[in-house]
């Protein structure tokens, strides 16, 4: 995983939780989507696709224990993806936040 942060070497091996809002990523059919130097790159599969209030939220298996959740407002002109779908997420390098994990 790529983050815009500086890590002085000792603290760059603690272990760390990933942290991204929703909003901030993107989702795309699995295999569509071509690698970009800034950005991170998770292929999964969708848990739980729900239609509220004008927005698509998904949850999304990485296969790492807690799913990754998604919020999209429903004016894109992307079709709802639906459960067990194989799905890549992408989001900005620059939205990655990093927090100690105690």
């Amino acid at each position: 995983m790529k983050a815009v942060a500086g890590l002085d070497a000792a603290s760059a091996r603690m272990p760390r939780v990933l942290c991204v809002r929703p909003e901030t990523i993107r989702i795309s059919p699995a295999g569509t989507v071509a690698a970009e130097d800034d950005c991170n790159t998770l292929d999964g599969r969708v848990t739980d696709a729900v239609y509220t209030a004008g927005t698509f939220r998904y949850q999304v298996d990485i296969g790492a224990g807690a799913p990754v959740a998604v919020r999209l407002p429903s004016i894109r002109q992307v079709p709802m993806f639906v459960h067990n779908q194989s799905v890549t997420l992408t989001w900005p390098a620059s939205a990655t936040l990093l927090i100690p994990k105690d």
